[in-house]
């Protein structure tokens, strides 16, 4: 079981979008399947469902958010949700998101990423100390 009350309004560790609320609703049901036994959390912030009651769930912590863009974009913007320890951003069928015009929304949403969880352009992110160092600390970055 994951403990995490001192960080639970810092955000999830991960988010996982998806371009449709039928295939975020498919992730979302997966993730409950092999994270729910662990105690992993998961909320899904779609398109279609109340607002304020996915604003809800959101603030009672979550490790891994799954949504579509839009919405996304929307519960960040009012505040429902912030992603200061979010290192993990996964794009499902990234291709279909690109052909429905998500690009921006997805800019959007990494902007709302703290600048400490980006990854190093440097040879620092390829020295085997460093990245122990960083795999130690708080300090994460986007991959």
């Amino acid at each position: 079981m994951i403990k995490r009350e001192e960080d639970v309004d810092q955000g999830p560790y991960a988010v996982i979008m998806a371009p449709t609320r039928e295939l975020a609703q498919q992730i979302e049901e997966e993730a409950n399947k092999f994270g729910g036994p662990l105690g992993v959390r998961t909320v899904s912030v779609i398109g279609g469902l109340s607002r304020e009651e996915q604003g809800f769930k959101l603030r009672m912590g979550c490790e891994i958010v799954i949504a579509t863009p839009g919405r996304l974009v929307d519960v960040l913007e009012n505040r429902y949700l912030v992603l200061n320890q979010c290192t993990y951003v996964i794009l499902d069928e990234a291709d279909k998101m690109l052909d429905m015009g998500f690009e921006p929304y997805v800019q959007n949403i990494l902007s709302y990423m703290p600048v400490t969880n980006l990854k190093p352009d440097t040879e620092e992110a390829e020295d085997e100390k460093a990245l122990l160092n960083n795999f130690y600390s708080k300090k994460k970055f986007r991959q």
